[in-house]
């Protein structure tokens, strides 16, 4: 029976790249090196629940946007999906992050209208308050509020 690596073929000249891109890795030493000038900085991702500023949050919108169809030669409706951003300025509750999407909605004859999305991006989640309804944030417009203990007693 053969092993299963005696079945891999590699062209001429794919070890050599191979063993170039592993001399460019950074290593653990240059990691410290950039943590210590702040290029390896941390985006800051708070705990659930925890009080945090929101200078910004997303709003869900539609544009129009006009492409030529290459068959019939027409230009055609496609409808972007895309999230904006409003300012929020407010404290708000942490209450997770979420993964949304931008994208088209496009018609199609047999099946109707469908979503398809062109790019990912994470948010957080937030409450602004006890009677609003919770909005998405950028993750680079939360930052942290400090609480200051208050007198015990």
């Amino acid at each position: 029976m053969l092993e299963r690596d005696a079945l891999v073929v590699q062209p001429e000249g794919i070890k050599e790249e191979i063993d170039k891109m592993n001399e460019d890795k950074p290593t653990e030493e240059a990691g410290k090196n950039d943590a210590a000038s702040g290029l390896n900085e941390r985006i800051f991702m708070p705990d659930f629940g925890s009080t945090v500023f929101a200078s910004a949050r997303l709003v869900r919108r539609e544009k129009r946007d006009y492409v030529e169809n290459k068959r019939t030669n027409r230009k055609e409706p496609v409808i972007r999906k895309v999230w904006e951003e409003k300012p929020l300025g407010k404290s708000c509750v942490f209450l997770g992050t979420r993964t949304l999407q931008n994208g088209r909605r496009e018609y199609d004859g047999d099946y109707g209208y469908y979503f398809r999305p062109d790019d990912y991006f994470k948010a957080a989640l937030v409450s602004p308050g006890p009677n609003e309804n919770p909005v998405y944030v950028p993750i680079s417009a939360l930052q942290a509020i400090r609480e200051e203990a208050g007198p015990q007693g």
